[in-house]
């Protein structure tokens, strides 16, 4: 998947980036092109979090419950969690974060 500049506009996979940071549920990169910094927007970053554990929770309850009546509710939550993690990954807005690199 690649990951698009918000400042220079250039797309890079994920192994192009070589300096991250982490602060708080935000990843910020530096553009290997421009320099600058840049994340997830924090809406999107608190989406993809909910949808993540949208995802693990109802998957682990199934898991623990066993059989019943309560598979396919609990199988539906959990594609629906993971559906919306994917789309705030996907479909979320980059901003670039004015930060001076201490390195």
């Amino acid at each position: 998947m690649k990951t698009t500049c918000p400042h220079c506009k250039r797309a890079f996979s994920a192994r192009q980036f070589i300096q991250t940071h982490r602060s708080g549920v935000n990843v910020e990169r530096k553009c290997p092109n421009c320099g600058c910094w840049f994340r997830l927007t924090s809406q999107m970053a608190w989406l993809h979090i909910a949808g993540l554990l949208g995802l693990l929770i109802p998957s682990l309850a199934n898991l623990a419950l066993g059989p019943g009546p309560h598979q396919i509710p609990l199988a539906l939550a959990s594609f629906l969690g993971g559906c919306v993690a994917l789309g705030a990954m996907l479909y979320g807005k980059m901003v670039v974060v004015r930060r001076r690199d201490n390195h």
